[in-house]
């Protein structure tokens, strides 16, 4: 199997799953979230990178928690990244 096949073959595997990851009640549970950013403890103007954010909880949790926070969200797979404010 060529590099660019393997590559192929690992894109379309994460396609296929990434709505049910994205519906896992486990990742999109906004308790969990808020208390995954009350246990970093960010400082009121800290930058925030989630590299490969998948649906973006995660980003999304800690861009909720300050306005003065800038959060920038990564996902390699669908090659976009967003800065949210």
């Amino acid at each position: 199997m060529s590099s660019s096949d393997h590559k192929a073959m690992i894109r379309q595997e994460f396609t296929q799953q990434a709505q049910a990851y994205a519906a896992n009640p486990s990742i999109a549970d906004h308790a969990r979230l808020t208390r995954l950013v009350q246990a970093v403890q960010p400082r009121p103007r800290a930058r925030v990178l989630d590299v490969a954010t998948g649906p973006g909880y995660v980003a999304m949790a800690f861009n909720e928690c300050s306005l003065k926070r800038r959060v920038c969200a990564a996902c390699r797979a669908s090659w976009r990244s967003k800065i949210l404010w």
